[in-house]
């Protein structure tokens, strides 16, 4: 068995060489910071509020099984009512209003401002005709439902 005559020489530092490294340490942490940033960033909200028509409305009781479905899932749903429900497209549309989502009755496709998109519908709304007896027989046609009734 041999052993080395001489030891191996220890390896130099120079002034370079810790610039270097320094510079990848630093490289490093910003990146790390910006990784977290972003994460944090694209992280999901954990309120939401919703602007709905006045209480005990069909909109009113679709948010409240809105807010159930949400709060299992760790997300609180803020429930604002309004008696006007053509200002919710507004107040949505508004980034100074605090509203995230709104139920509304009427079509948004053609709004004017862009930012308003439509997920679909919660209910159908039916058609209700009030008239005087007197006018009735002229209505005739428009029968409808089980047995003609």
């Amino acid at each position: 068995m041999t052993t080395p005559s001489s030891p191996i020489p220890a390896r130099h530092f120079t002034s370079r060489h810790l610039a270097s490294w320094r510079l990848r340490l630093a490289a490093c942490v910003v990146v790390t910071v910006c990784v977290v940033a972003a994460v944090l960033h694209a992280r999901p909200p954990h309120t939401l509020t919703i602007e709905t028509g006045p209480t005990g409305g069909s909109y009113y009781i679709d948010t409240l099984a809105y807010r159930q479905f949400l709060a299992a899932r760790g997300i609180d749903l803020l429930i604002r009512q309004t008696p006007n429900s053509l200002e919710i497209a507004g107040d949505v549309s508004s980034p100074h209003s605090g509203v995230d989502i709104g139920f509304v009755a009427q079509d948004v496709s053609d709004a004017k401002d862009a930012s308003l998109l439509s997920l679909g519908q919660t209910e159908l709304q039916p058609l209700f005709i009030f008239t005087v007896r007197s006018w009735a027989g002229g209505l005739s046609w428009m029968t409808c439902g089980a047995g003609g009734s």
